[in-house]
């Protein structure tokens, strides 16, 4: 695949090999030269660039203004899919600090308050995880998808089938997130499982401690395990 398709093409994507933040995601896509996706699980938005042709591509994405949220599918000069790109993360920011009704003030003030015990120095917060806390923390988060399917019922179903789909994003992107994108869906994990009760916070939380723990894993930094004692203390 790599050799049937231009240099100047893949010179042209390689500032977005390695694009990741909060609110978005890259992932595999085999009709796609590459693949964003929003990082809430139950957002449509996405933005593909789908094929090229001579000095243009093909650019894929939702939403594509203010005023719509339709997909829109147009060719672009290859030296303006940047601009485009850094206009649709715009889009996904406002949506992130826009206020509306379908907010949830609570769950946002749990999210902030575990990813500030994260206390990652500035100059390794865009490093990634090392391979073996890769590994470790991985089968920590599939122990715990899997835990979480024992405590579902009709009345949570929804909510814990929703934890399960951020866990199982995060597994997929453990690779390609830095410690400090990793942090923040930890934090949003955290903040959603502490939202079902005390008793999965008990479950769930503490024992994770436990886990990461007597494994080595300290999350990301050497006091990571402290954010686990701090969501014990609040319950």
């Amino acid at each position: 695949m790599k050799k049937n398709i231009p240099l100047y093409i893949h010179f042209a994507l390689r500032p977005f090999l390695n694009k990741n933040g909060k609110l978005f995601t890259r992932v595999d896509d085999m009709d796609s030269l590459i693949k964003f996706i929003d990082t809430d699980e139950v957002s449509p938005f996405f933005f593909r660039i789908v094929k090229y042709e001579e000095q243009k591509f093909l650019i894929e994405r939702s939403p594509i203004s203010e005023s719509s949220v339709s997909v829109s599918a147009n060719w672009y000069e290859i030296n303006k899919i940047e601009n485009i790109f850094e206009a649709w993360i715009n889009l996904l920011e406002s949506y992130e600090t826009t206020p509306t009704v379908f907010d949830n003030p609570i769950l946002d003030s749990f999210e902030k308050e575990y990813f500030d015990e994260f206390e990652i120095l500035e100059e390794d917060q865009h490093k990634p995880l090392e391979n073996d806390k890769i590994l470790l923390l991985d089968e920590y988060l599939e122990n715990l998808t899997n835990s979480l399917s024992k405590y579902k019922t009709e009345e949570n179903k929804s909510k814990i089938e929703d934890i399960q789909s951020n866990i199982i994003l995060l597994q997929e992107n453990l690779t390609n997130n830095s410690r400090k994108e990793v942090a923040q869906k930890i934090s949003k994990i955290f903040a959603k499982i502490k939202s079902l009760g005390t008793k999965y916070l008990k479950e769930f939380i503490t024992e994770g401690k436990k886990q990461l723990i007597s494994k080595g894993v300290k999350f990301l930094i050497e006091n990571g395990p402290k954010i686990i004692e701090e969501i014990g203390k609040n319950t």
